[in-house]
């Protein structure tokens, strides 16, 4: 969670729409920034940039002739809506429900059983097997989480590959479009990140588990013994770097699938798409918005010095 993450304005309360909370979908590879991206102080700006509105389509019966026969027809319009930055959900005023700082709270026990390897390949194995043992218990711990922060009307982050619908899924079951048992509606994002080469994603997730696997083993060998050093030397999901290739084919395919209207999956969100360029130094990563059209935004916005 977001340390100074408050409550957005209720619509009813203001008489804005634009003031509603959001709930945004993170989709994109392990490694690649995604998490940093959102809590620099220029994302609203890029945020801006990249948003593109949802359609509606309505459907109408059109008279023919003098008889009382209608000819049924639809509209699609496109909402226009533009927001203040304030308005805009990134990291330090949203809610970020992440799973895997969930899973290591839940089980840290098996985390210190984790902390004992110390070859990658072995540590992404049986990290992964963790996480498949132990998701039904951390996505509860997510719903109870969820529902305190839609109680308090704060915006929500909820991250994701994308490799499938099933989170879209998840967050219509919880935020529906006509706002459903909730304290008052959201508006839908589903933000998608996207790298110019999987080899830098590839090689940044093997040096946070490496990083990972000596931050774990000092915590557990700490003197006294700390378990919030256990807790937080999980850096990120169970995903090792020989799988993101496939990751990354199942993912592309949903987002475009959700960008043409293929599926059901999304067509009432907000969607943004944000190309990162990642390049050598590692201090030379930068991102641009993805216009409606597939070009890329006027302004480059450049991570700071780490």
């Amino acid at each position: 969670a977001a340390t100074g993450a408050a409550p957005a304005s209720n619509s009813e309360g203001d008489g804005d729409a634009r003031a509603k909370p959001w709930v945004v979908l993170v989709t994109g590879l392990n490694g690649i920034r995604k998490t940093t991206s959102i809590y620099q102080d220029w994302f609203p700006d890029l945020l801006s940039e990249a948003l593109v509105p949802p359609t509606t389509t309505t459907n109408n019966t059109t008279p023919t002739g003098s008889s009382q026969t209608t000819t049924p027809t639809s509209t699609t319009t496109q909402q226009t809506q533009t927001f203040p930055l304030s308005q805009l959900p990134c990291g330090d005023n949203s809610f970020f429900r992440q799973l895997d700082h969930m899973m290591s709270i839940l089980v840290n026990d098996e985390f210190q059983r984790l902390y004992q390897l110390t070859d990658v390949g072995p540590y992404a194995i049986l990290k992964d097997g963790i996480f498949t043992r132990y998701r039904t218990l951390a996505e509860l711990l997510g719903v109870v989480l969820i529902r305190e922060a839609q109680r308090l009307k704060l915006n929500i982050l909820v991250e994701t590959s994308g490799k499938d619908v099933a989170m879209f899924d998840y967050v219509d079951t919880f935020f529906p479009d006509n706002g459903g048992t909730t304290d008052c509606a959201y508006h839908k994002l589903v933000l998608h990140f996207a790298i110019n080469d999987i080899g830098y994603a590839e090689r940044s997730v093997d040096a946070r588990m490496t990083q990972e696997i000596l931050d774990g083993r000092s915590a557990v060998t700490s003197q006294p013994f700390d378990i919030r050093q256990i807790i937080n030397a999980n850096a990120g999901g169970p995903y090792g770097s020989e799988v993101l290739k496939s990751v990354l084919s199942d993912s592309d395919a949903v987002w475009e699938q959700i960008v043409k209207g293929e599926v059901e999956a999304g067509k009432s969100w907000y969607k943004a798409s944000i190309q990162i360029e990642a390049n050598n130094p590692p201090d030379a990563w930068w991102e641009r918005a993805v216009k409606e059209d597939g070009t890329l935004g006027d302004t480059t916005f450049s991570f700071p010095v780490r």
